[in-house]
């Protein structure tokens, strides 16, 4: 329980008790099996949200920030979710919140119906483009449970590895790198400056250049860093498949 969960940009550190204990504060407000429509930004808030969802069997549609109210509420009405959660400041309805959590406010949405849900459903997750249309992939606790394991296992993750909040939250491979992310290292020159910490790089969201490609992996090999490359889809819980870094 005392174990570090959260390293925070301001420096404080946060437990696995102390996530635990806003679970079971965040929990006490929230009743029912339904849809939640969750706002994303990489902040102590949305997380705690997400993880207190997730514990209470409420299935979270992860929503991009930068969305507009308006169509942040039409997409809420069309899934029939029960609840909205986004940083402080971002509705302008005069709704009151029925729990405030960090830099976060839950609220209940007025005159919600009920609907039925399949018992599997775990997430709904947008895929690149289609937020526009409100449709989402619909992902099961197996799909999120087996991947995961899946992850940890051929990446040799332990409870020493930190993992970079570098991407979206919302983004299905929001913890790990795209394309972009190193083609702006690479021309800024931050590839030869890596931290001698970092210890894995990987890499899915999108091709990357064969040229860039072995550019990495060659600096990978001096600094005994190893270098996964992958593929994914949201369909299928980010990620389908790996290429070993000895490949």
């Amino acid at each position: 329980k005392e174990n570090i969960a959260l390293y925070l940009e301001s420096g404080e550190t946060i437990s696995y008790q102390q996530i635990a204990q806003s679970q079971k504060e965040i929990g006490s407000v929230l009743r029912g099996r339904t849809v939640a429509v969750l706002v994303c930004r990489n902040t102590l808030g949305c997380i705690l949200c997400y993880l207190s969802l997730m514990r209470k069997d409420i299935v979270p549609l992860l929503l991009p920030a930068n969305l507009e109210e308006q169509e942040v509420l039409r997409i809420t009405q069309a899934y029939r979710a029960k609840y909205l959660c986004c940083c402080r400041g971002y509705l302008s309805q005069n709704w009151n919140p029925l729990i405030a959590i960090e830099d976060y406010n839950i609220y209940e949405i007025p005159n919600w119906k009920k609907t039925e849900m399949s018992k599997d459903l775990a997430l709904l997750l947008t895929t690149s483009g289609s937020t526009g249309d409100s449709r989402c992939v619909r992902l099961s606790k197996t799909n999120i449970k087996s991947n995961a394991v899946s992850i940890c296992q051929y990446l040799k993750l332990t409870q020493n590895e930190r993992a970079i909040t570098s991407l979206p939250f919302h983004y299905t491979y929001g913890l790990s790198g795209v394309p972009f992310n190193y083609e702006m290292m690479n021309r800024f020159g931050l590839l030869e400056k890596l931290p001698k910490s970092i210890k894995i790089l990987t890499q899915a969201g999108g091709r990357l250049e064969p040229e860039l490609q072995e550019k990495i992996a060659q600096l990978a090999i001096q600094r005994k860093i190893l270098f996964y490359i992958m593929y994914g889809q949201t369909e299928a819980t980010a990620r389908i498949s790996y290429l070993p870094p000895s490949l």
